[in-house]
């Protein structure tokens, strides 16, 4: 690869970090390789590529396009769910009126 020269200052520590098409930004998750193997026990290669669609989600407070796997959408839709129903229960724990002595 031409632009990982060895006068290049990126490592491959950093790479991780660098964008990539098929890549969820929440979980990393990216393309496996693997083989294909038939009945007669033939392998050829093949990949796996992750089921990746683009949401909204809202971040420490600030709004984000990103490309998540459908597990990390779920797992937002979850805590999303999860911290409403906290709200909830905190508003019906402060409507409730406490008996005076």
């Amino acid at each position: 690869m031409k632009w990982l020269s060895s006068d290049c200052k990126v490592t491959s520590s950093l790479l991780k970090y660098l964008p990539m098409a098929m890549l969820c930004d929440y979980c990393r998750k990216g393309i496996m390789y693997g083989n294909k193997v038939s009945h007669a026990k033939n392998r050829s290669k093949r990949t796996w590529k992750p089921n990746l669609h683009k949401k909204r989600v809202v971040l420490v407070g600030r709004a984000m396009n990103l490309k998540l796997c459908t597990k990390c959408i779920r797992f937002f839709a979850k805590a999303a769910l999860a911290l409403k129903e906290q709200k909830e229960q905190k508003e019906q724990v402060s409507t409730i009126p406490t008996a005076a002595a």
